[in-house]
């Protein structure tokens, strides 16, 4: 059977594999091929389409287009309606051990929360062609699934139900593998929600790391969180190579954090911006724009505190609100009909 699989929504290297997809072609017993453009779904026995809220719209698209079956399976499936359009199958949760069984021919048509427990039995996800990346030097990893923190506006529990995490030495180990693989790697991104949650196995990476003598080669960069950051971490953060601390802030308003059950405050975000200082990184934050129930007093919290740090934070995202499914805030609009993108509030 030959399946082609395609992430909707999102911005596609013809090189690069998207993580979730590479996931599914190492760890599935099928002909697997990745495309970076819909009108190459074409020429095969089944379609597995990977898609955010924003891309649900495209997923319908190609789906009633198609003339073999589509399975779909991504964030985006936390939408429950798709559930009764024409889709062969909807995948709810990660897919590996789903999309085998769908496979193998012993699937119901929606799957839901089907969970790898031991993440270290997977294979390392397929990258796509490395060896014609001779000017790519950056690449993405993620090192564990889900989240413990439960953030109103945030779907990731919705979606991981609990979170895993990778061992150490098998974080270490996929990273000699992408060094082999591709030697003028230079930077990493780790694009796990939190790669601080387990206190202890960051330690143990770092040490891994540092022994490993990536520090010398790799620049990282991945999310802290306030409220569990503190200046140890930070030391160790700084040696393995990681040039800033960025955080996601969403709002300076005590109220609204409190609100949004971000479980952070306005003194834990001060600590990280101060702690980078002490230590001379740069530290970054990411806010969210128009939270249910933000006043003009909470715009004018996160004003004032932004121009007290003025020269000791960067802004490096600027996001408008969004209720998905999957979360506390969601009110049951169509992503066929409302824009599910969190453009970019400066532009």
């Amino acid at each position: 059977m030959k399946i082609k699989m395609y992430l909707c929504g999102g911005e596609l290297s013809s090189t690069r594999y998207p993580l979730g997809l590479g996931y599914l072609k190492s760890n599935c017993t099928a002909d697997i091929e990745i495309v970076s453009k819909s009108s190459d779904l074409v020429d095969c026995d089944m379609i597995g389409l990977s898609t955010n809220s924003w891309g649900i719209q495209e997923a319908v698209e190609i789906l009633e287009a198609a003339e073999v079956p589509v399975v779909l399976g991504g964030q985006g499936a936390l939408w429950e309606p798709l559930r009764d359009l024409g889709f062969a199958h909807v995948v709810v949760g990660e897919g590996e051990l789903a999309f085998q069984r769908i496979l193998d021919g012993h699937a119901d048509k929606v799957i839901e929360h089907l969970q790898v427990e031991d993440i270290d039995s997977l294979k390392f996800p397929a990258r796509g062609h490395l060896d014609k990346m001779g000017d790519a030097t950056a690449l993405s990893i993620m090192t564990s699934r889900g989240c413990p923190f439960h953030c109103k506006f945030c779907s990731s529990n919705a979606f991981w139900k609990k979170t895993r995490f990778h061992s150490p030495e098998y974080f270490i180990e996929e990273i000699k593998s992408l060094l082999k693989m591709a030697p003028q790697l230079k930077r990493m991104s780790i694009i796990d929600d939190l790669f601080i949650a387990h206190r202890e196995r960051f330690f143990k990476i770092a040490e891994l790391w540092m022994q490993n003598g990536f520090h010398r080669r790799i620049e990282l960069s991945g999310f802290v969180r306030s409220s569990i950051f503190d200046e140890e971490i930070a030391v160790a953060m700084k040696a393995m190579g990681f040039p800033r601390f960025r955080f996601g802030a969403e709002t300076w308003s005590d109220r609204l954090l409190k609100e949004i059950g971000k479980g952070c405050t306005s003194e834990d975000h001060q600590k990280v911006v101060d702690i980078g200082c002490r230590l001379g990184v740069k530290v970054t934050a990411s806010f969210i724009h128009g939270l249910p129930g933000e006043t003009e007093e909470d715009k004018a919290i996160t004003a004032n505190y932004l121009k007290k740090n003025r020269g000791r934070i960067g802004v490096s995202g600027s996001y408008d609100f969004r209720a998905y499914p999957g979360t506390a805030f969601y009110d049951g609009a169509s992503p066929l009909e409302t824009d599910m993108r969190v453009r970019s509030s400066n532009k």
